[in-house]
């Protein structure tokens, strides 16, 4: 049983080799870090425009430099799309399997089961918070420069937190949506659990 079981992993691992080619595998990861990359610029640096009376010459290479970046971004994202339709691939690269808790005992499935709409209420209360946190951030991060275009250590530093704040509210707000999303499944009653374990039991005895 095991050898069978060895050699249906071993088809299944050639199988993932033949769909997803190293060259596949390389625009898959490249994908992944340019999104990233491409994000922190978009969202987490601040508008230039406001700097463009006093530092033209830096304004122009940072537009000609974020320009580059979203060409390459593109060209990318096409090549990645064409290669997730080459390979069949595109319908699953949409599908997200939901996320459920497998444990036999969590406290959070234990509160939920014991207060439903205060779980849920305490949850919802905290991404919003989290998502008003990071819109601030992220506003104040736009408009830095709109009030004062000065430029020193101080003020970038004022302009580190903000960008320190938002990337921990997402953070948060990620974290706690998916204790959301994977507490949220289907409760197991007292009689589920004594039909699951009673197998357990006269296999102990």
């Amino acid at each position: 049983m095991e050898e069978a079981r060895g050699i249906e992993s071993d088809v299944a691992i050639d199988k993932d080799k033949i769909l997803k080619s190293k060259f596949f595998l390389i625009v898959e990861k490249l994908s992944s870090a340019i999104n990233i990359v491409f994000s922190g610029v978009l969202f987490l640096t601040p508008s230039l425009c406001y700097l463009e009376d006093e530092y033209p010459e830096f304004v122009n290479v940072s537009s000609t430099a974020f320009t580059t970046l979203t060409l390459i971004d593109i060209f990318i994202q096409m090549t990645y799309g064409f290669l997730l339709v080459k390979n069949d691939l595109l319908e699953d690269s949409f599908k997200r399997k939901p996320k459920r808790c497998l444990k036999s005992v969590c406290s959070r499935c234990a509160a939920r089961r014991q207060d439903p709409k205060w779980f849920k209420l305490k949850y919802s209360f905290i991404l919003l918070a989290t998502f008003f946190f990071g819109a601030y951030s992220l506003w104040k991060i736009n408009t830095f420069f709109k009030a004062d275009q000065t430029v020193d250590f101080y003020r970038l530093f004022h302009l580190f937190g903000f960008q320190l704040n938002a990337l921990l509210s997402l953070m948060v707000f990620v974290f706690y949506g998916n204790q959301l999303e994977s507490h949220s499944g289907p409760l197991e009653t007292d009689d589920d659990l004594l039909e699951s374990q009673a197998p357990l039991g006269n296999k102990m005895v």
